[in-house]
């Protein structure tokens, strides 16, 4: 679904917040790339990851740390997601206030580069990948509100940059499409953002004490153009994840989900992950199960954390889940694919 309107944002502290352009150009598969994006990669899927050859050999056979981030600027992390172009490369991005800036490091934290994004940071908060007729796709996601006043959020999907040909200055990446998000309702905080490839789903920040009693999901459609989209209302979580393994069978001690600051899909691995502050919950989806279906279950509970602030996770290749925390120095921990529950 989408409109076209004129919007007036209110401000939280987060930044300065935009209109949606008066006149959305679409950008056809047919057109161009714009101007500092990489150069067009071969066709493939998502599959066929390359190696850096850097010698990283990083199995995750037990919950741990695996490595310290080594660029001190990713000091506020709040975005993480697996690179579909690369094997054991991760992008990330901070909290609002640090500049409209990606990062990209390896997964035993050596830095790989930055690069700035010409699209204004009113409060970033999640990041999300995915591959688009073998080309790979990094979603930015702009959606805090803490004071819950805003009436657009923004989502900027970005090609993503070869980091092969990172240099001290990188170019400047221009969105190929940013969309002008709406939801149904009202105004919602929100940290956590995925997508299948097909939707982008966000889920509300939970907080009983500031009007927001339950976890709300919302999707909308991932298009390679600009666009105003108004989200549709998926469900609500539950607040309690289920007492019963979905696929198995087995039983599971149900944990209260608190405050969701992260949400990934690996539709390769027909799994879905929420972070909060204290646990990581796991979402198996069934076999002829959509993902609307799967996701409004809230999943079971999967790992306790002792992270302060975590609000950054992602799903590699190979399974394993990545998460990481705003302080420095800034953890790099993982969770096997299989297994758990890990208390």
């Amino acid at each position: 679904m989408t409109l076209s309107c004129e919007s007036s944002e209110s401000s939280d502290g987060g930044g300065q917040d935009q209109n949606p352009p008066a006149d959305l150009e679409p950008i056809s598969d047919g057109d161009p790339l714009p101007d500092g994006d990489p150069d067009p990669e071969p066709s493939r899927d998502d599959s066929e990851l390359a190696d850096l050859g850097l010698g990283i050999d990083i199995q995750v056979n037990a919950p741990g740390h695996m490595a310290t981030l080594q660029n001190t600027a990713l000091n506020e992390v709040s975005g993480l997601t697996s690179s579909k172009r690369y094997k054991d490369l991760v992008w990330m991005l901070n909290d609002s206030g640090s500049g409209a800036v990606i990062y990209a490091a390896t997964t035993d934290g050596r830095s790989l580069g930055q690069w700035p994004v010409n699209a204004p940071p009113y409060d970033w908060e999640d990041m999300a990948s995915t591959v688009i007729d073998g080309v790979s796709y990094l979603l930015v996601a702009d959606i805090g509100d803490n004071s819950r006043g805003r009436s657009y959020y923004h989502v900027h999907v970005l090609r993503e940059p070869d980091v092969k040909n990172s240099t001290d200055s990188n170019p400047v990446l221009e969105p190929v499409a940013s969309l002008n998000v709406q939801y149904p309702d009202r105004s919602h905080d929100s940290e956590s953002l995925a997508t299948d490839g097909q939707s982008v789903y966000v889920l509300t920040k939970r907080d009983p004490g500031d009007g927001e009693p339950t976890g709300e999901l919302y999707k909308f459609p991932l298009t390679l153009f600009d666009a105003d989209v108004v989200a549709q209302h998926v469900g609500t979580l539950p607040e309690r994840s289920l007492p019963m393994d979905p696929i198995t069978g087995d039983a599971t001690t149900p944990r209260t989900i608190g405050q969701a600051t992260a949400l990934e899909i690996s539709p390769g691995h027909n799994t879905a992950y929420i972070l909060d502050y204290e646990k990581v919950f796991k979402i198996q989806r069934r076999d002829n199960q959509s993902w609307d279906d799967a996701l409004v279950t809230g999943g079971t509970f999967l790992f306790e954390h002792d992270l302060s602030q975590a609000e950054a996770l992602t799903v590699r290749d190979d399974g394993s889940v990545w998460f990481t925390s705003e302080n420095l120095p800034t953890p790099l921990w993982a969770l096997p694919g299989v297994g758990g529950p890990w208390l």
